[in-house]
């Protein structure tokens, strides 16, 4: 089972309290982008239609 509460730390560790330097936080958050990506391909969610804008454009009038 696909665990991303427990896999994706750099979000609640780093980004949740005001860590955005890349360097001390670099290694948290490509763990976390591969998790992101892992599940994404578990639920076939397609990272590049996910990127595209979505609020105030006629996709989110559909």
């Amino acid at each position: 089972m696909f665990r991303l509460e427990i896999k994706c730390s750099w979000f609640t560790e780093c980004y949740m309290k005001g860590d955005y330097d890349d360097k001390r936080c670099a290694k948290k958050f490509e763990e976390y982008q591969k998790c992101l990506r892992e599940g994404m391909q578990l639920h076939a969610l397609d990272i590049e239609d996910v990127l595209k804008p979505y609020l105030g454009t006629e996709r989110m009038k559909k």
